[in-house]
């Protein structure tokens, strides 16, 4: 059964950041046989019946597994509200993720997030029972720890629209249409179904978002109910239909190629029929650089394990040569000769024999002599050292 009773779920034992397509809000997270859950709160405003149908869907939800999608775990069902168990993501929402200017999307993190996103749309396409999301869009792509992309809030279509109906304002509830494909805006009994060629609309309008990173509309200086308004009016002949200004892509700070501005705009073609599926895009995608098969990070510990690599050889190669230095150091500073100190020795004899034969010698001048009988010394050093310690021998000859 999909359903958790309330006392076994801890509700409100944290909280963490979750967006909604719009200014970020709090999302509840709870303890769930001792592991941390994400929980959705569905309000309604008057007592809402769970059908046998419904039920029925959640059973089939929670039996949805892939690394990609996030895990639906179950319900708490109440009167006038339902709690939807998921699988808890400590990054937040691919939304969180492209309005947070502190995160820097290269074209790594970039292919690693949509190669996720086209993997688990892949799936649910794919999939005899799922089929389509039916609600795509940047803040129903959750981030685990690991920066895995899981799709999330598919199913219960029905469900999640009355309640989003009952719970937001007009300005909010127009902004969450901004993914919504122009031919399901024109019909609103369609709206709260969809289709999935309405998917690849959203993939569109999410990949404009994080290559652009100024929202789905950004630069255009208009309502939300205004801009569904121009989205789903019928163009004229001739008429570009109304969408996200592409020419923003140019000013962004990732290099955009043309070829991804034209998946882009592929995926947002007015007339459904002519956009692309999900192995048509990841076909095309693969000319970012990175766009890989595994997540970002194992292709940042594979990077990691190069670099290591790469840092023991380095380090070795430092070692030896520190050892070879040492080496010369131990030359160095070896006990010198007795015959050093033998003539140093007769330095001194010389020199109080010098005092004793010419008592009148000035300071200068014994300094003089002295100068001459050290210098003697140390040519003599200098010879035998060259003999006994051919390693030191370009020390003594430079000094």
């Amino acid at each position: 059964m999909p359903d958790i009773r309330a006392d076994r779920l801890s509700l409100v034992s944290a909280i963490s950041f979750e967006s909604r397509c719009g200014a970020q809000m709090f999302a509840h997270t709870g303890q769930y046989h001792g592991v941390v859950v994400r929980i959705k709160e569905l309000k309604f405003s008057r007592k809402k019946d769970i059908s046998r149908d419904v039920m029925k869907e959640m059973r089939m939800l929670r039996d949805v597994r892939h690394t990609n999608i996030n895990s639906f775990i179950g319900a708490v069902v109440e009167p006038m509200r339902v709690l939807l168990v998921t699988d808890y993501c400590a990054k937040g929402s691919l939304y969180d993720i492209i309005e947070n200017e502190d995160i820097k999307l290269d074209d790594m993190f970039i292919s690693s997030l949509l190669n996720d996103l086209i993997k688990g749309m892949l799936y649910i396409h794919e999939s005899t029972q799922l089929q389509y999301h039916g609600n795509l869009k940047s803040s129903n792509c959750v981030v685990t720890s690991r920066w895995v992309l899981q799709v999330s809030d598919f199913g219960l279509l029905d469900m999640r629209q009355s309640a989003e109906s009952d719970s937001i304002g007009e300005h909010e509830y127009y902004r969450n249409l901004f993914w919504k494909a122009p031919e399901l805006l024109r019909e609103p009994s369609n709206l709260v179904k969809g289709h999935q060629l309405a998917d690849i609309y959203a993939f569109g309008i999410i990949l404009f978002e994080m290559l652009g990173r100024k929202g789905p509309y950004g630069g255009y200086h208009l309502e939300p109910k205004e801009i569904i308004e121009r989205v789903k009016r019928l163009p004229e002949e001739n008429e570009a239909p109304f969408r996200p200004k592409i020419d923003l892509l140019c000013d962004s700070e990732m290099e955009c190629a043309d070829y991804l501005v034209n998946i882009i705009t592929d995926c947002w073609a007015e007339a459904p029929e002519l956009r692309p599926d999900f192995k048509n895009i990841r076909e095309r995608m693969k000319k970012i650089n990175g766009f890989k098969s595994r997540n970002i990070m194992d292709q940042m510990m594979d990077m990691m394990e190069k670099y290591a690599n790469n840092l023991e050889d380095v380090v070795g190669e430092r070692t030896r040569l520190l050892y070879e230095e040492k080496l010369k150091t131990e030359d160095l500073y070896q006990p010198h000769p007795t015959y050093l100190y033998d003539s140093v020795k007769l330095y001194a004899r010389a020199l109080d024999l010098l005092l004793r034969e010419n008592p009148d010698l000035s300071v200068i001048e014994i300094a003089s002599n002295g100068t001459l009988i050290i210098e003697t010394i140390i040519k003599k050093h200098i010879y035998q050292s060259n003999h006994a310690h051919p390693l030191l021998s370009p020390i003594y000859t430079h000094q």
